[in-house]
């Protein structure tokens, strides 16, 4: 927290902390062990500690907004309320003070006061409709046709850009899509078209962009080897995100041959859209394992992987790559199932993975 660590940077001969000094680094204090105890699960504890940090700091409006959330957790929604209600008297001007409000007003079936603090807020220009149309109690709101329109389904939108006009044989086209959608629901991307079996997918790089609150934003940078010539038609792509979704155009463009390049300059591979983030949630680096029928390595950022099967060294099917706007989250390498498989995970000299994969179980 900021006002603990200005209080902490005071240290010294001459240095002179004054009483409300003390009573915000004592609330700060109060407000870390708070959040220590919900991320544990204490629940009763973390509502004792943040109600102590609310007393010694009065002149904060985030404190008695994390003591109502959580008696909200707890079930205690009449007494977050009160909460809530004590604190917009003192903070009318508060945003978050009376979002929260807003929805736990319409958790408990009062909806016509909900509205009216949606109303005070979408008035001000403090929120935007879409903004409480991702809060799963506010769109309790849309149970009612006069109301629904203060908390609209979000939206969720896909555009894809690919080659403009033709890719040489033996080339690699980009193709780049973009996703934005309400945040905290699953999303799912499916292939709507056809494949062409002229591609053949080797990289895959995700970015998460900056977005506001309630939204992801997430960048996918594809690059696709042209193995053979024709016309390709690829998508569109469904992105379904919640209760709603989006669709891609279709990409066309056309594999042309040149010089001695012709007809097949290798294999088609799967040239559908993946989330690498959705493919390997619940795995961290360095891990090493099977998705499907692929083996999989996955390293932190600046480390390199290798697999060496029973005839010596698998070469990678493909790559994908995970990034925060341009800080890389970790590099995943894809390979043919060589059946029994050691992996390896090194930064420089220091092995941080060297793990036999043993053979797939049969079905």
């Amino acid at each position: 927290m900021l006002i603990l660590a200005l209080w902490l940077a005071c240290s010294g001969p001459g240095c002179v902390r004054d009483p409300d000094t003390r009573a915000r680094r004592e609330a700060a204090e109060a407000w870390d062990r708070g959040m220590d105890a919900r991320r544990a699960g204490h629940l009763d504890d973390a509502e004792a500690a943040f109600h102590k940090a609310a007393d010694l700091d009065p002149d904060s409006p985030v404190l008695p907004t994390w003591r109502a959330q959580v008696l909200a957790e707890q079930g205690r929604v009449p007494e977050a309320l009160a909460v809530l209600d004590e604190a917009l008297s003192r903070f009318p001007a508060d945003t978050t003070l009376r979002f929260n409000r807003a929805g736990l007003r319409a958790r408990q079936g009062e909806l016509d006061d909900a509205a009216a603090d949606l109303h005070q807020l979408l008035s001000s220009g403090a929120i935007q409709p879409e903004d409480a149309g991702v809060d799963p109690d506010l769109a309790l709101l849309r149970e009612r046709p006069d109301l629904a329109l203060l908390a609209p389904i979000p939206s969720a939108d896909i555009t894809a850009f690919g080659p403009d006009g033709s890719v040489l044989l033996g080339d690699r086209a980009t193709v780049q899509v973009q996703v934005d959608a309400p945040a905290g629901v699953p999303l799912l991307l499916q292939d709507m078209g056809e494949p062409s079996g002229l591609l053949r997918r080797e990289r895959v790089v995700q970015t998460d962009l900056d977005a506001r609150p309630g939204r992801v934003r997430i960048r996918l940078d594809l690059s696709l080897l042209a193995v053979g010539e024709g016309p390709v038609s690829d998508g569109p792509w469904l992105l379904t995100a919640g209760a709603t979704s989006g669709l891609t155009d279709r990409m066309r463009f056309d594999i042309l041959a040149v010089g001695d390049r012709s007809g097949s300059v290798g294999e088609a591979r799967a040239e559908d859209l993946v989330l690498p983030s959705v493919v390997l949630a619940g795995h961290s680096p360095p891990w090493a394992g099977r998705v499907g029928e692929v083996l999989v390595i996955m390293a932190p950022p600046g480390a390199t992987a290798e697999l060496e099967g029973p005839a010596g060294p698998v070469r990678a099917l493909e790559t994908w790559e995970l990034r925060d706007d341009t800080q890389p989250r970790w590099s995943a390498w894809l390979y043919p199932d060589p059946g029994t498989g050691r992996a390896h995970v090194r930064r420089g000299r220091q092995d941080l993975l060297d793990q036999v994969v043993a053979p797939a179980s049969p079905p």
